[in-house]
């Protein structure tokens, strides 16, 4: 009947409107995320389809599951039980965005109006903070407290974080543009100069490495014609140039990436006697880089040492454990302790040992395969750029950066393009 019909596609409006509020909050601030995923959950489960608990047996909607599962796990076999808890319940939150996504019918069309939603959004965020930035250094604030964390302050946003946003959303853009949807150059050319001083603002190091390396990529490999090649990597020449004399940038890399004498040769101990104190000095001019290796180091040889390799020191009491060994070495208080490690990877170690980081890493390389064979560019760089900064950051221990992982990630993998012909010669753009 046709009001039946009527009916079901308005259905299917709104479920894509959840998953459009969802991409369309992510910038802003968390109260605001978190309503729009507590939203759609609501929504979901008004028009949940039996049916759609096969889609359950895939590995892209079992390891979400299986990462709440395991963080409970580790949680409930902490002595500190109850610091444990008051952290787990936002590893819930990617168990609720599969429920959300496994009950979608995830298109090529349909993640396409998700990325120019969360695009626009964040172009929009953007500029209310450029504005916001260039008002108070007219009203007399240092350049110092308008970039990196004074640039994101106003959504109470991590700059590192709000820069993979950036990122995800100035790549969208370009593939879009580079596959000759240019009727609207304008806004284009607007859209990216906005998403590039975000990026700039935002100051992230590693974030503005790994950009400019797939920005080269993009120039040499997805553009067709060779004065069009030469004139991207120039253009790309150009651009490295001005951010390398542009002063904070500069100096962020170069203070940053410092990797002092006595930081290479510290060795852990637990042996007291030979433990070495680190003193006020050496403190105060442990570099970005420095501080990275010496979570390295005293991590991976006190977790050897403490047989703690295969399950890690759990999720209540890791923290506790590292702040220990930081006092050791005199590196704590009132320095690094409650300092996270600053890579994903040796976190999941240390919290939930070789099991955990194995598991996660299968679920990344599942990721970066089916998007090989897929031939989807924009997933294969949201993977590239997330995989470089785990070495330098843990986003997986916000609510934001878990939102934004296994959101565009599971959305990625459910997606399910259209393929014409089994010859690969044949294949439609997927």
């Amino acid at each position: 009947m046709r009001w039946v019909s009527t009916f079901k596609d308005k259905e299917d409006q709104l479920k894509n409107l959840v998953l459009l509020g969802i991409a369309a909050t992510i910038p802003l601030k968390i109260n605001l995320g978190n309503a729009a995923v507590i939203f759609a959950v609501a929504l979901t489960l008004l028009w949940f389809e039996i049916r759609n608990l096969a889609k359950l047996r895939s590995f892209t909607a079992i390891y979400p599951i299986f990462y709440f599962l395991m963080i409970l796990a580790s949680t409930l076999r902490s002595q500190d039980l109850q610091y444990g808890l008051a952290s787990t319940d936002r590893y819930f939150v990617p168990v609720m965005l599969v429920f959300i996504l496994i009950n979608q019918e995830i298109r090529k069309e349909l993640v396409s109006k998700v990325l120019k939603y969360f695009l626009f959004s964040m172009a929009l965020a953007t500029l209310i903070l450029i504005g916001w930035s260039f008002y108070r250094l007219g009203s007399g604030s240092p350049l110092g407290d308008i970039i990196f964390y004074g640039f994101t302050d106003l959504y109470d946003q991590h700059p590192v974080y709000y820069s993979l946003y950036l990122s995800l959303a100035l790549f969208a853009l370009l593939l879009k543009f580079l596959k000759g949807h240019k009727r609207r150059k304008v806004i284009y050319y607007s859209l990216f100069i906005i998403l590039v001083l975000g990026l700039v603002m935002s100051a992230s190091k590693a974030i503005l490495f790994i950009d400019i390396l797939a920005l080269a990529f993009l120039s040499v490999f997805k553009t067709r014609g060779v004065r069009r090649k030469l004139a991207y990597s120039l253009c790309l020449i150009c651009s490295f140039i001005i951010l390398a004399n542009i002063s904070f940038i500069r100096s962020r890399f170069s203070e940053g990436l410092v990797v002092n004498d006595n930081i290479v040769s510290f060795k852990p101990t637990n042996s007291f006697p030979d433990k070495k104190q680190f003193t006020y000095d050496e403190k105060k001019h442990i570099s970005d880089l420095d501080l990275r290796l010496i979570f390295l180091k005293v991590g991976i040889y006190h977790l050897y040492k403490d047989h703690q390799l295969w399950f890690g020191y759990g999720h209540g009491d890791a923290q506790g454990i590292l702040d220990y060994y930081l006092y050791s070495y005199n590196l704590a208080p009132n320095w690094y302790e409650g300092f996270n490690v600053h890579n994903q990877y040796l976190h999941l170690l240390l919290y939930y040992g070789v099991i955990g980081l194995f598991t996660f890493l299968s679920y990344m390389i599942y990721s970066v395969v089916l998007a090989i064979r897929r031939r989807d560019m924009i997933h294969l760089i949201f993977l590239a750029i997330l995989g470089f900064v785990f070495c330098f950051e843990v986003p997986l221990l916000r609510i934001k950066g878990i939102v934004f992982f296994f959101f565009f990630n599971t959305l990625f993998l459910l997606n399910k393009p259209h393929v014409e012909n089994s010859n690969f010669r044949h294949e439609r753009d997927t």
